[in-house]
């Protein structure tokens, strides 16, 4: 039992540790690109949350239409 634990550990270290490097490198060889698209999704989600920070701002209609339709 004692040497399966060691053997499980062993292999779960080796595991962990392993599969984000050898993820890693495929990435790098495989797309070297991702960089720039990653950027760019970050930056439209930012302009999509400055969008939505603004938008109740930019309704105040809502209300009015309310008040105008008495």
């Amino acid at each position: 039992p004692a040497v399966s634990a060691e053997l499980k550990a062993w292999l779960f270290n080796a595991i962990t540790e392993s599969i984000p490097r050898a993820l890693a490198a495929f990435h790098e060889q495989t797309i070297p690109a991702p960089t720039a698209t990653i950027t760019q999704l970050s930056d439209s989600e930012d302009s999509h949350a400055s969008e939505h920070e603004e938008a109740p701002r930019k309704r105040p209609w809502k209300g009015d239409s309310a008040t105008a339709g008495k």
